[in-house]
């Protein structure tokens, strides 16, 4: 089974997969909000996080990503239902993967 592996430590929110996604999957047009996989940012701590539209079991952090949200902690999975439309579910096309100049997406094979 493939499995896309995020390493939050090497993403720079960049959202160039984003935007090679939305190319990928909305006829060519750039719309990250028609994108499989969001880049969220916390400014005031530094960290970006990709979050893909896929079930749980099929994407991998490197770090279990718990964030703090208004003093509370937060697993990076509640943030799915900002998908819209809910059905967005990525393919493993493998775009996002290619396109990431840092490294922070690759893809592993179980």
């Amino acid at each position: 089974m493939k499995k896309i592996k995020i390493d939050m430590d090497k993403c720079t929110g960049c959202r160039t997969c984003e935007v090679i996604c939305s190319l990928t999957h909305d006829q060519g047009t750039i719309n990250p909000r028609k994108s499989c996989i969001r880049v969220f940012k916390d400014d005031e701590e530094g960290v970006n996080f990709p979050l893909i539209a896929q079930s749980p079991n099929r994407i991998e952090y490197v770090k279990a990503p718990t964030l703090i949200i208004n003093g509370k902690n937060c697993n990076v999975f509640q943030f799915w239902s900002l998908f819209k439309p809910s059905d967005l579910e990525c393919n493993f096309c493998t775009n996002c993967v290619k396109w990431c100049v840092t490294g922070a997406l690759t893809l592993v094979e179980e």
